[in-house]
C-alpha cells in the first residue's frame, strides 16, 4: 500500500515501535509536515485577514451603492479602477463615472429600489494581488403580477489588489444574461 501523506505514514511507523522512536518520529513529523504544507505556486498567498478584508470590499460595494453613498463607492476602488457592465455598455469606464451615477440617487439610510445580493464570492490569489469572481442578484424595484421582486442574474469577475488603504478593486466587469439590457439610469429592460 502506497501511502502518500507524510504524517500518516509516521503514524502507521511510531504504531510498533519504542518511546525513543517516537520522540525521533515526532520530530521528523514537524519537519515533514513543514515540507508538505509549503505552497506549490508562485502566485502570492492570501492569508485569512485578506480574505476577510476582501468579502467586506464586496459587502461595502453593495452597500454603499444600494444607499447612494458615493463617496463610499469611490472608496472600494483604487483611484484609476475600473466598472464595465450593461450599464456602460460592457466597455471598462473610468470608476468617476459610476460614481456620478450613485451620487444623483438621493443619499439614504437603507436601500430603497435597487439592491445587489452577492453570493458565492470565490477569491483567488494572482500576481497582482486578488482575482475575485461572484453572483449577484440584482433588484431595481420591478415587481410580478403576485407582487414579488423580479431579479435579473449577474456574474462577476474583479481584479482586487491591495493598496495602502487595503484592498480595493482595480477593475470591476459585471456580466448580465444576454437578454437583458440596462438604461442609462441603471434600470433594467
Amino acid at each position: 500500500m502506497i501511502i502518500r501523506d507524510p504524517t500518516l505514514a509516521i503514524l502507521r511507523w511510531v504504531g510498533c515501535h519504542s518511546a525513543r522512536s517516537i520522540v525521533m518520529a515526532v520530530a521528523l513529523l514537524l519537519v515533514s509536515t513543514r515540507a508538505y504544507a509549503q505552497p506549490t505556486d508562485a502566485l502570492g498567498k492570501l492569508s485569512p485577514l485578506d480574505y476577510y478584508e476582501i468579502r467586506n470590499l464586496y459587502s461595502a460595494f453593495s452597500n454603499s451603492f444600494d444607499t447612494g453613498n458615493a463617496s463610499g463607492l469611490a472608496n472600494t476602488f483604487t483611484k484609476d479602477g475600473t466598472f464595465s457592465g450593461a450599464i456602460s455598455k460592457n466597455e471598462p469606464e473610468p470608476i468617476a463615472s459610476l460614481v456620478h451615477r450613485v451620487s444623483i440617487m438621493a443619499p439614504r439610510k437603507r436601500p430603497v429600489g435597487t439592491y445587489h445580493l452577492v453570493m458565492t464570492i470565490n477569491v483567488t490569489a494572482t500576481t497582482y494581488g486578488a482575482r475575485g469572481q461572484c453572483y449577484e442578484m440584482l433588484y431595481d424595484g420591478t415587481r410580478d403580477d403576485l407582487g414579488h421582486f423580479v431579479g435579473t442574474p449577474v456574474y462577476c469577475d474583479d481584479m482586487i489588489v491591495k493598496t495602502d488603504t487595503g484592498w480595493r478593486f482595480k477593475s470591476r466587469s459585471e456580466f448580465l444574461s444576454d437578454n437583458e439590457t440596462a438604461a442609462s439610469d441603471g434600470s433594467r429592460k
